[in-house]
């Protein structure tokens, strides 16, 4: 358990940072001695809820969710158990 073992890991969830980029990011700086200055927050906004998508751009909001989407069944099954020692510390079972 890496996460565990290393008191300075920052564990952050894609989820968070797409639905809640500012308070994420936000947060991120702050952990990392960074100052969240204006500059970054014009990025973020316009790199998060663009309604066409791009390499960078998009709206992540709706963009979190799309795996469900994209991914049959069996795929996401297989991501599942595949991943089933680390999931259920960030995850629900509803998640899936």
């Amino acid at each position: 358990d890496y996460i565990k073992e290393d008191s300075s890991a920052i564990v952050v969830r894609h989820e968070d940072l797409s639905i809640h980029p500012f308070e994420t990011f936000e947060k991120l700086c702050k952990e990392a001695d960074i100052p969240f200055n204006d500059r970054m927050k014009a990025f973020l906004e316009k790199s998060t809820s663009s309604s066409k998508s791009s390499t960078i751009m998009r709206d992540s909001k709706t963009n979190v969710i799309k795996w469900k989407t994209k991914l049959d069944q069996e795929e996401i099954k297989r991501i599942k158990e595949g991943t089933s020692k680390l999931w259920p510390q960030f995850y629900l079972e509803s998640d899936w």
